[in-house]
């Protein structure tokens, strides 16, 4: 398929989702980025997934989001662009932490820039960006991958983990810190329009 600037920063997101899917065995039939009938691009194949906080694991709860957020993350490290908090997988993330009972607005701000670090410090992991580019670019030759394709990569590409090693972690760097702020504001903004709209 015809490698366009929109069909790589397409193929770098969906990569990124498909990623994360693998690092926390969430499982998925395959990733695309051919075209659907309503015009849409990008998705990955999978059967539908209702999160319900109440009934929900933390630590799943917390792998979901960040599988949301692997998404834009994935697209704007390789764009080199600001990374967008708009996006359906933004919203996904929002409207999940608001479910939370426990949490105030403040506290699903900081929850949110939690896992977006967390988010950016997985695709940073050794051999992580290596698969996410060798899937983009599967994914650009033909555009689609199976989950069993994209296991094989991970297999290949990313080193095992020592188990005597502590959970790989990266200090956020100052641009890192500065999209946690304005990830923090877009939450604010997103809860306040989700308040207004309540009957």
């Amino acid at each position: 398929m015809a490698k366009t600037a929109s069909s790589k920063i397409t193929a770098f997101h969906e990569a990124g989702h498909a990623l994360a899917h693998v690092v926390f065995h969430v499982p998925f039939n395959a990733v695309s980025i051919l075209p659907c009938e309503d015009g849409s691009t990008g998705r990955i194949e999978r059967e539908p997934d209702v999160i319900d906080p109440r009934f929900t694991d933390s630590k799943q709860i917390d792998e979901r989001i960040i599988i949301a957020l692997a998404g834009p993350a994935a697209e704007g490290s390789y764009a080199k662009l600001q990374w967008s908090f708009a996006s359906e997988d933004f919203q996904f993330a929002v409207n999940v932490a608001a479910k939370l009972q426990h949490l105030s607005v403040e506290d699903v701000q900081h929850y949110l820039t939690y896992l977006w670090s967390r988010t950016l410090s997985l695709l940073k992991r050794p051999g992580h960006w290596n698969a996410v580019e060798q899937i983009a670019d599967h994914l650009l030759q033909h555009g689609r991958i199976s989950s069993e394709a994209v296991y094989e990569i991970y297999k290949r590409t990313v080193p095992p983990l020592d188990p005597d090693s502590v959970l790989w972690r990266l200090t956020p760097s100052p641009s890192e810190t500065l999209q946690g702020g304005m990830l923090a504001y877009s939450v604010q903004k997103a809860l306040r329009v989700k308040r207004d709209r309540r009957p």
